[in-house]
């Protein structure tokens, strides 16, 4: 017979045994952790927090590319979540990066000024005569190495990598 005992439970029915095994709930390891939040108001909001990888904050070239936390309202329809990482041209990144969220449609690439990386998707769903339902997807799912080249004819290429 089964004894109770520390991170599982026992049932005994007429029907038999069943044995549950209590998991803790583990973190990943992310760069970065977008989550649905409520403000005091009770306002869907999305909240934005750096992750670490082997314990390191996210930095591009030793700078620091992680916000404190960013709040973001809850958007009308599906939409990324970008990292905007600017450059100067004599250096990359050359200032904080700011996080936004553009529609999937409308979501701007990376020019000579800014490298604009995906980081997750938050998909809002309306079921017929209910509220919003919003499920995020993130993007990264470990560690990210970026790099930017520019070419004689001054056209600049970033490259994101998960590594």
């Amino acid at each position: 017979m089964i004894q109770q005992g520390v991170g599982y439970t026992v049932t005994n029915s007429s029907g038999g045994q069943s044995l549950v095994v209590d998991f803790p709930p583990s973190k990943q390891s992310r760069a970065f952790f977008v989550y649905e939040d409520t403000t005091t108001e009770g306002i869907t909001i999305f909240k934005v927090e750096p992750g670490t990888i082997n314990n390191q904050l996210p930095t591009i070239n030793g700078i620091s590319i992680a916000l404190p936390t960013a709040q973001l309202s809850a958007p009308a329809e599906s939409s990324y979540v970008i990292l905007n990482i600017p450059n100067s041209g004599s250096a990359f990144p050359s200032a904080q990066s700011t996080i936004t969220t553009a529609t999937l449609a409308a979501a701007q690439e990376s020019d000579n000024d800014t490298a604009r990386l995906k980081i997750a998707v938050i998909y809002v769903e309306t079921p017929s005569g209910s509220e919003k339902v919003y499920t995020v997807s993130s993007l990264i799912g470990g560690s990210l190495s970026a790099t930017r080249f520019s070419d004689q004819l001054g056209v600049i290429i970033y490259y994101f990598s998960l590594m």
